[in-house]
């Protein structure tokens, strides 16, 4: 090795060593001054000042590559893309009652938060005027609550994974209703719909399709009671006509239509 060679080798090392003693140096001065840095579980970082153990002012870097500025003075998180949150933390977590905007969309939330999300009771307001109040959980609707659409319809009732899921009850803002079992935001079940023209339907359904076994009346009074599927009669079933006609026929259905075994016989008229 040549001398030359030593002492560019010693001059990097002497470098170095500065620039580690340098950052270390840099290190205990903002730990002093209370900068610290942390990482929390689900990804999120913090940079910034904190007292006591408490974070006070800095930045928060996202896991999904959102910065913001928290300022627990001002009960303020200010976000790179708009949105803004006022409220309670805990670390720089959003944490007890706040106040959130989403500049995408416009949409606001005012409730409860626990790390960092949207749960406990709150009210989530749209940009088009529909709204939801109830019970959140992680960042969703999930619990007891009612959303109201812009047209003043409404549903009240259960909620998991921001869809109607369990028993609950709609009002359609042109007079239609349905009180029943929802699955996964359709009505799955037993229920009672009542249509905007006068019409009801007691009974099961599949799918948002009335299938299995109910009763159909119609506004005029006439009804049917027995087997549907894809919501036609399907099946065996009793189809009756009120006063002052008084009747009833009992038999096959097919597809809305009544299956005539007997081919001298004339089908009965009814609705289908």
């Amino acid at each position: 090795m040549t001398k030359k060679t030593k002492i560019y080798i010693n001059l990097i090392l002497v470098i170095a060593i500065a620039a580690i003693a340098l950052l270390a140096i840099c290190g205990i001065v903002l730990n002093v001054l209370g900068f610290k840095y942390i990482k929390a579980d689900n990804g999120s970082k913090f940079i910034g000042k904190m007292s006591d153990g408490v974070v006070v002012e800095g930045t928060i870097f996202l896991p999904d590559g959102t910065k913001a500025k928290i300022d627990r003075r001002l009960g303020t998180i200010e976000y790179s893309n708009g949105d803004k949150y006022d409220g309670e933390f805990s670390g720089f977590y959003r944490n007890g009652k706040g106040y959130m905007y989403f500049a995408a969309t416009g949409d606001t939330y005012e409730g409860e938060f626990e790390n960092d999300k949207m749960s406990g009771m709150g009210i989530y307001r749209l940009a088009d005027g529909s709204s939801y109040q109830g019970e959140f959980k992680d960042g969703k609707k999930n619990g007891q609550g009612k959303y109201t659409w812009a047209d003043g319809s409404f549903y009240e009732g259960a909620f998991e994974n921001n869809r109607k899921h369990g028993y609950g009850m709609y009002l359609g803002a042109d007079g239609s209703s349905y009180i029943g079992e929802y699955k996964e935001d359709k009505k799955d079940g037993t229920g009672t719909v009542k249509y905007a023209n006068g019409d009801t339907y007691v009974g099961e359904l599949k799918n948002d399709i009335r299938e299995g076994t109910g009763t159909y009346t119609w506004a005029n009074g006439e009804s049917y009671t027995g087997q549907f599927k894809n919501n036609l009669k399907h099946g065996e079933g009793v189809y009756s006509w009120p006063a002052p006609n008084a009747r009833s026929y009992t038999g096959v259905f097919e597809n809305g239509t009544i299956v005539i075994e007997d081919k001298n016989s004339e089908a009965p008229k009814e609705n289908n």
